[in-house]
């Protein structure tokens, strides 16, 4: 089987054409394959529960009956809605001190599922004569060593147990390949080959 039929391809526009020629469900239709029924009763961590993609998963993991531990700088009025199980203030995943605490603001028990959502991407763009070097380590602090802090810190002190779920949201931003796609002439290559590079060694 070609990797192109394997993998996902870097390509967004043409990987939803193809997925349409091939009348593809699990990508065109997202309930063809998501169930929520296993979410009852889950104790699921997620970071940045307070704002952005984070609150839209804590929102929707809280209507499908599951167990909210949002772990986030600072809570919000919206994340107090939901009526969490529990609440984790203070963390900032970049910090190695903030969530050297986690464990212990935890007192519910384990966690069924952590979810890595805190991230952060530097925007403007950069060349090789404009490079913010400050802005680049502090994408890979956050995005790639901010998901090991949290995830050790909740398996060192026993609140990931086997069987339990890790789960690290990320984007195309750390793919060398989606880089020569959609900046063909170049552009922030720097921080996507040491972004993979963080992932594969700890990850893989």
């Amino acid at each position: 089987m070609a990797d192109a039929e394997r993998y996902t391809i870097p390509d967004q526009p043409a990987r939803f054409a193809r997925a349409k020629e091939q009348k593809n469900e699990r990508y065109l239709n997202i309930e063809s394959v998501y169930d929520a029924e296993y979410l009852k009763g889950k104790r699921v961590a997620i970071t940045g529960a307070n704002r952005g993609v984070g609150l839209a998963l804590a929102k929707e993991l809280t209507a499908q009956g599951g167990k909210l531990v949002a772990i986030c700088r600072s809570s919000s009025d919206e994340l107090e809605a939901l009526n969490p199980d529990e609440i984790v203030t203070g963390i900032d995943v970049s910090s190695d001190e903030a969530c050297d605490t986690i464990s212990s603001q935890i007192t519910g028990g384990p966690i069924d599922i952590l979810v890595n959502n805190a991230g952060y991407f530097y925007e403007p763009v950069e060349m090789i004569d404009s490079l913010n070097f400050k802005e680049e380590l502090k994408m890979i602090n956050i995005c790639a060593l901010g998901p090991l802090r949290v995830s050790a810190n909740l398996h060192n002190n026993g609140l990931i147990k086997e069987g339990s779920s890790i789960a690290i949201i990320t984007s195309q931003g750390g793919s060398i390949d989606w880089r020569t796609t959609q900046n063909p002439t170049g552009k922030k290559y720097y921080i996507a080959w040491f972004t993979e590079k963080i992932f594969k060694q700890y990850w893989n």
